[in-house]
């Protein structure tokens, strides 16, 4: 699974064509209402299909990684594997895409989020934290009024109206969250902040680095279908 940030000029049919992936598989992962209508600064998850590679008799992880132009890192984190020097005949791994190009402003996890789980690590153990992770877009009126709220709903509203209002969304490397500011029917500035993949992986890497026990979500319901094709891209789920 790849992250592709939609760049100004570009259109559905060149993104798939550029990653080899039917458009009706992006267009299904991130449930596009409208493919003819993409925003600048939208993440798209790109279904990219994985290969396989049964180990032969001589191989070696670098000699595999050279064959399918990967590196070697991708592979062995792909697999999960504990010591890269030892491999055996008939092992059959998994192949990651060829290249995923990091997007300008990507970066791991919320400042605020490291600080939290840097104090909780030393005071509870790892396999009983499980990391929050809210899935919904606020809307902000500025300038803020203290009191006022901010209209909440969902990631996909939030980037439809950027679409409707034309915003260009931009992503803040800090906080590792996509938002954009616009001007409603009304005259008034309003700034979204949301999640999107981009976002969503970076809680996942967190979460993996920290070696937590899971995330858990906060006010289900709101469409964030990014969220859980990353989500069966990156753990082995266990439904109870």
């Amino acid at each position: 699974m790849l992250i592709h940030i939609v760049q100004g000029g570009e259109n559905l049919w060149e993104i798939a064509k550029r990653y080899r992936v039917p458009i009706e598989r992006i267009i299904a992962a991130n449930e596009l209402k409208d493919a003819n209508r993409l925003t600048i600064g939208k993440a798209l998850v790109i279904p990219v299909p994985y290969r396989y590679h049964t180990v032969r008799l001589g191989e070696t992880l670098w000699t595999i990684a050279r064959r399918y132009g990967v590196s070697l890192e991708a592979i062995v984190q792909a697999n999960r594997i504990s010591s890269p020097s030892v491999i055996y005949p008939g092992t059959v791994l998994l192949i990651p895409p060829r290249t995923h190009t990091v997007q300008r402003g990507e970066t791991l996890a919320q400042i605020a989020e490291r600080q939290v789980l840097d104090y909780a690590v030393n005071a509870i153990p790892r396999n009983k934290i499980f990391m929050g992770f809210q899935i919904y877009a606020r809307d902000w009126v500025l300038p803020h009024v203290q009191g006022q709220e901010a209209e909440t709903f969902s990631p996909q509203e939030a980037v439809e109206r950027a679409v409707h209002y034309g915003a260009e969304i931009q992503y803040d490397r800090n906080a590792a969250s996509p938002f954009y500011r616009y001007v409603d029917s009304q005259g008034r500035t309003h700034e979204m902040w949301f999640e999107d993949a981009r976002s969503a992986q970076a809680k996942f890497e967190l979460a993996k680095e920290y070696q937590l026990r899971g995330i858990s979500y906060w006010v289900l319901g709101y469409p964030y279908p990014a969220n859980w094709a990353l989500l069966k891209d990156n753990f082995h789920i266990r439904k109870r």
